[in-house]
């Protein structure tokens, strides 16, 4: 008599002290298959296992439980919660993680990093640098405005972050920092910037276009160029306020 033989593969999860390990285990053999944990809590992506990862290192994006950021991919994902507290965990530059991905020359097809929020989505939260650096933001958007680390602002709070040699170029309103913020409640203290900021007008090296903030404590050191003939506005700190 043929006698039919059912063979199950079972996959079994193991949590160990390094992290978590899949081990597909069909009798004799024992095969390792790259596994990710799914995660339950805060904000997150699916990856190309179809497991979901998270959008920043931690945190909830609270006052008390900041989200934290500690690679490119994690300081490009402030934009989906605006309006949340953020951390850096460590510097940034060129070696970090997805630095040619987000934020390079060649990243978003040459167009370099993508501004954080817009004239639909204004940026409102609170950013504390821990300070610590980001170094060798490019953007390459010249005929684009609100172009910045933050494109378009309202009551953010940004402190104790340095940017290094940023090249930033955009249209107008265009600033190492922010290309526009206003809000009554806005700040910005203990920041600088570095680099070459370039535009047509309202140009600034560390904010295109002011509606009103408080600053304190913070500097530049970049070359600003507007290139418009009649009434450029531009400035070492704020282009136009």
């Amino acid at each position: 008599m043929k006698k039919n033989y059912f063979f199950k593969t079972i996959i079994i999860c193991l949590l160990t002290i390094i992290g978590f390990e899949c081990h597909a285990l069909n009798f004799n053999e024992i095969i390792t298959i790259p596994c990710s944990p799914v995660i339950v809590e805060g904000s997150s992506e699916v990856n190309t296992l179809g497991y979901e990862e998270p959008f920043y290192a931690g945190g909830t994006g609270t006052e008390s439980d900041p989200f934290q950021i500690s690679d490119w991919e994690h300081l490009h994902n402030v934009r989906e919660n605006i309006s949340s507290f953020f951390i850096l965990n460590n510097n940034l530059d060129q070696a970090s993680p997805g630095y040619e991905t987000y934020a390079s020359s060649s990243a978003n097809d040459n167009e370099g990093w993508l501004p954080i929020g817009d004239n639909l989505i204004r940026f409102s939260g609170k950013f504390d640098g821990n300070y610590h650096t980001i170094k060798g933001l490019t953007i390459n958007r010249s005929s684009t405005d609100n172009i910045g680390l933050f494109g378009v602002s309202f009551n953010l709070d940004i402190k104790n972050v340095g940017l290094i040699d940023v090249s930033i170029t955009g249209r107008t309103i265009v600033g190492g920092l922010t290309g526009f913020i206003n809000g009554k409640s806005a700040k910005i203290s203990e920041v600088f910037v570095t680099g070459t900021v370039t535009g047509v007008s309202e140009v600034g090296g560390l904010i295109g276009q002011s509606g009103g903030i408080r600053i304190s404590n913070s500097y530049t050191d970049v070359a600003v160029e507007a290139s418009i003939s009649s009434f450029p506005r531009a400035g070492g700190f704020i282009g136009f306020s």
